[in-house]
């Protein structure tokens, strides 16, 4: 017997069906050639999917929190943003999907299939990965907090790695980016620390700007007073970093997690470029729960889709800021210049 979605499940559009021969195993979601099954920003939390196939779902922003998904068939869906905690996918195929930017704390993937998948600044913190097959998967960025990863596939993946030599190889990667800059680039390399494990590093006071830090691992880190203009930060693990007073003018912070980072007085206005140009600051889609960011310039920066819950912007300069679609839940925003701030779409936005 085979009836169409109920409207209520908030599923597959027109062309979609729901099978009820399967009721035994779960939903098994079938498209037809003219339809493709988008569900974005569905609310499915608790729901049980178990045995569903779901192959290319557009299940974008999805709240699928402790929704069940066992051996379900999940082949290059589109994932991005959703929440998945606690969701259980034992023996899931996810192989080739788009989980970037999902909270997946808390989650059961043992024995699932996420090969070739992109986990992108996914939190996986407490999740089980028991046996998970991960090879040629993309790690950058995630965060793999008390993470059971035994007898798991690594095959290929891309993800932060330890430096052999730290303190030697730190100090060769800094001396060739001062040459570097001393000498407009026709000397010394670049500092690129992609996908580094940096954690509880001290950087603090120096000039790294335009240096490469994408997926890399910052927790804990001392970058006050440091010269990050023009820097590419983005997927990196910022969490209680400290950055008073540093420099991230033009710098790119997209879909970084900078939970409690203190950026008090930091300048993070636009860079002003030789040829009349600025280039602004981007924490789009940023982490910012509690963020300091007392006093800061924050002038013209772009936090479109960023999470600024419980954040510090007391004092900040937000004039011109892009605050689009941002979660202000609990923002202490007390004489903050917002003027011409765009705030369009924010939830929990109070201002006194």
């Amino acid at each position: 017997m085979v009836v169409t979605v109920p409207c209520f499940c908030m599923l597959p559009p027109p062309g979609a069906v729901f099978d009820l021969n399967q009721t035994d195993a779960g939903f098994s979601f079938r498209r037809s050639a003219s339809a493709s099954s988008r569900a974005a920003s569905a609310d499915l939390a608790g729901a049980n999917l178990s045995e569903a196939s779901m192959c290319n779902i557009d299940l974008r922003g999805c709240a699928l929190r402790g929704a069940t998904m066992t051996r379900a068939v999940l082949i290059d869906a589109d994932l991005r943003d959703s929440d998945l905690r606690s969701c259980v996918f034992i023996r899931a195929d996810l192989s080739g999907s788009d989980l970037t930017g999902c909270n997946l704390e808390g989650a059961d993937l043992s024995l699932a299939n996420l090969s070739g998948a992109k986990l992108d600044g996914v939190i996986l913190s407490r999740a089980i990965l028991r046996g998970t097959n991960l090879a040629n998967s993309s790690l950058i960025g995630a965060l793999l907090d008390d993470v059971d990863l035994s007898m798991a596939n690594l095959t290929g993946a891309d993800m932060v790695t330890r430096m052999e030599n730290h303190d030697a190889e730190l100090r060769a990667i800094l001396l060739g980016h001062r040459d570097w800059m001393l000498s407009n680039g026709s000397k010394g390399k670049r500092a690129s620390f992609a996908k580094r494990d940096l954690a509880g590093v001290d950087l603090g006071k120096l000039n790294l700007s335009a240096a490469d830090f994408r997926g890399a691992t910052l927790n804990g880190a001392n970058l006050a007073e440091a010269v990050l203009a023009m820097a590419d930060l983005s997927f990196t693990d910022l969490r209680n970093a400290e950055m008073m007073g540093a420099d991230i003018r033009g710098a790119s912070f997209e879909r970084a997690n900078m939970n409690q980072a203190n950026l008090t007085n930091a300048i993070a206005g636009p860079m002003e470029l030789r040829s009349g140009q600025s280039w602004p600051t981007s924490f789009k889609a940023a982490r910012l729960g509690g963020t300091v960011f007392h006093s800061a310039d924050l002038r013209g920066c772009n936090f479109a889709d960023s999470d600024l819950s419980q954040a510090q912007l007391n004092n900040a300069v937000l004039t011109g800021a892009d605050m689009k679609d941002t979660t202000m839940t609990g923002a202490d925003l007390r004489d903050a210049d917002i003027t011409a701030a765009d705030f369009r779409g924010a939830r929990d936005l109070l201002i006194t």
